[in-house]
């Protein structure tokens, strides 16, 4: 910790002695004045007002929350008899202008400069995502005054104060904990997204693309888009975490639409995500379309964005409620993942109000949280992967089986073709055969009656009845006496009446209006019909 002697310079802030500086980097804020100013002013005049209490003071602290002003920060160092270099940072990549002053007596030094609005990436006075300024020692007590531009957005400024050695190993172990981090994330990103390219998942494409828009998300975040992706952009890096984050809300509402079935458990909420993703790529095209617009709304269009975000946040949570007893362990993950990634982000929004103060937090709220929820939901897709992959297997060995099976089948459906042709031909014959046996009849229901057991046959209006020494009951079939005369032998059979047949090999007894056959059965004959039955009884 800082250990201040309290000595007031006329100016109000604290004088710092560079010997109390114990640890790495110490915080400059409580031991400096802020001020803040409507106008766009000079140096001189901002010292001018201070010496006469003109400036307005401004809240105490990092977050100033959304605003249209200037913030000059002031303080002193008493570099008397010191010779190791020195660092002041302003941990905020996304101001627009600022510049550092350095007073000595009545003179002004500017000691650089810096900003991400009408200039580019290389135009700063030192090379750093940050914005870092050397300072001069002066061998005497020097006055700094920091000025910092953010109008119409949030603003916070938190400042360090580093030894240059100190700085320098920070940095290099910060820059290999970012490469780990991106690279982890990243790794996830491509692996989600060529997970969906080979099984087509959409989930695991929409997952894919959440996690590569959040990571260049805090990759922008954290001022190393500027630096490495569009270095010589003079206002894309203004709005570009807007774009993205529309990006991320656009692919997360898709992404848990499917993680949840929530097109499925909760339709009203679905659609709701719809109309909130068309409305935000509207904002979103009217803020690069209209660039002067975004600079006057900046603050409302902002403001009607977090609103967005926060009820598509409510909205998720009660479908996912509902969503409950069908997908119970991704609804638990989502609660758990989710859960870190939100507190991140509500913290973040308390640091863009100035609710708190920016400089608790040793890294980004939203990296801490993105972070465990990616790792939460990466772990959830691998498991979700492997299952899928499981179940891929198992159904290629059933798929295996049923091909084997279905090859069976068609050997057995081959050699049941060969059989039922073999059973048409042997059919065919037999029926050929029948037909041309003169003991046989086949009758139109297919039946096949030997003559020698037809006893008579007689006629019941459209039907005939063929008694039989086989059956004790007639075979019925649908014909009539002249079809089936054509068909029986004349030496054999007779018609005697205009209903009644008789096999003459079965005459017993002929009387003047009758027949008795052997079997005892009376058949009437008609007069029409005697004279051919006294011919056959001659004849035979």
């Amino acid at each position: 910790m800082l250990f201040f002697t309290y000595q007031l310079s006329a100016a109000n802030s604290c004088l710092i002695p560079i010997d109390s500086l114990t640890t790495e980097k110490d915080n400059l804020l409580p031991f400096s004045t802020i001020y803040e100013s409507t106008d766009d002013l000079d140096i001189i005049t901002i010292d001018s007002l201070i010496t006469h209490n003109k400036l307005v003071f401004a809240k105490q602290q990092a977050s100033q929350g959304f605003s249209q002003k200037y913030y000059w920060i002031q303080f002193n160092i008493d570099w008397t008899n010191k010779t190791i270099p020195y660092l002041l940072e302003l941990d905020n990549p996304h101001i627009d202008h600022v510049a550092l002053y350095q007073k000595t007596e009545d003179k002004f030094t500017k000691i650089g400069h810096g900003g991400d609005r009408d200039q580019t990436f290389k135009d700063r006075s030192y090379i750093n995502r940050r914005f870092i300024f050397p300072l001069i020692n002066t061998n005497t007590q020097t006055t700094y005054f920091l000025m910092v531009d953010k109008r119409n957005a949030s603003v916070s400024f938190p400042i360090w104060l580093w030894k240059k050695s100190d700085f320098e190993s920070t940095e290099s172990k910060q820059n290999i904990f970012f490469s780990v981090y991106f690279g982890i994330i990243f790794f996830f990103g491509i692996t989600s997204l060529f997970t969906a390219v080979v099984i087509r998942k959409k989930v695991f494409f929409y997952y894919a693309s959440y996690i590569l828009s959040m990571s260049l998300y805090l990759f922008t975040a954290l001022g190393f888009s500027f630096q490495f992706l569009y270095p010589n952009s003079e206002n894309f890096n203004n709005y570009s975490r807007v774009i993205l984050s529309v990006i991320i809300v656009l692919f997360t509402t898709l992404f848990l639409r499917c993680f949840l079935n929530i097109d499925k458990i909760a339709p009203k909420i679905s659609r709701y995500f719809k109309v909130v993703n068309i409305l935000l790529i509207v904002l979103t095209l009217s803020w690069i379309c209209f660039a002067g617009l975004y600079k006057t709304y900046t603050i409302w269009l902002l403001n009607l964005s977090n609103i967005i975000f926060i009820s598509i946040f409510i909205c998720t949570h009660y479908a996912a409620y509902k969503a409950y007893k069908t997908k119970k362990t991704n609804v638990i993950v989502f609660f758990t993942a989710f859960s870190t990634m939100i507190i991140g982000v509500m913290a973040y929004l308390a640091v863009e109000y100035g609710v708190i103060s920016e400089d608790i937090f040793s890294l980004n709220p939203i990296l801490l949280g993105t972070g465990f929820e990616i790792v939460i939901l990466s772990f959830l897709m691998i498991y979700q992967l492997i299952q899928i992959l499981n179940t891929k297997t198992t159904l290629e060995l059933q798929n295996q089986i049923l091909e084997k099976n279905s090859k069976s089948l068609k050997a057995q459906n081959i050699e049941l073709k060969k059989e039922t042709e073999e059973f048409k031909n042997t059919s065919l014959r037999s029926k050929e055969n029948i037909l041309d046996n003169p003991k046989n009849i086949v009758l139109k229901s297919k039946a096949v009656l030997q003559l020698q057991d037809i006893t008579h046959i007689s006629s019941d209006s459209h039907y005939l009845e063929f008694y039989l020494t086989t059956k004790d009951n007639p075979e019925i079939d649908r014909n009539t006496f002249k079809n089936i005369l054509n068909q029986l032998p004349e030496t054999n059979f007779i018609q005697v009446h205009r209903s009644h047949i008789v096999n003459i090999d079965f005459l017993k007894i002929i009387k003047a209006s009758e027949l008795i056959l052997k079997n005892g059965k009376s058949i009437p004959i008609s007069r029409s019909f005697k004279t051919q039955v006294k011919e056959l009884i001659v004849n035979s």
